[in-house]
């Protein structure tokens, strides 16, 4: 595994959790990837406490798009 910063490791694991939640990418994939690293707890499902956290961070890095596609699956839209 690469050196990676604190914030570098935090956002592929936001972004890992992401891909999971948005059925983007599978479990098996990033787990065998380069960085298998996650925000939530990989032995339960992503909570909404996780969730608000993805939507957080994607507001900080101004990507309002994944923002509303994460809003969008959770409320069932």
């Amino acid at each position: 595994m690469d050196d990676l910063t604190i914030d570098e490791a935090i956002d592929i694991a936001i972004r890992n959790t992401y891909a999971l939640y948005m059925e983007i990418d599978t479990y098996e994939n990033i787990i065998h990837g380069n960085h298998p690293m996650f925000i939530h707890d990989i032995d339960g499902e992503i909570t909404n406490d996780d969730i608000d956290f993805i939507i957080s961070y994607f507001e900080t890095t101004e990507e309002y798009e994944k923002c509303s596609e994460v809003k969008n699956k959770r409320d069932g839209v």
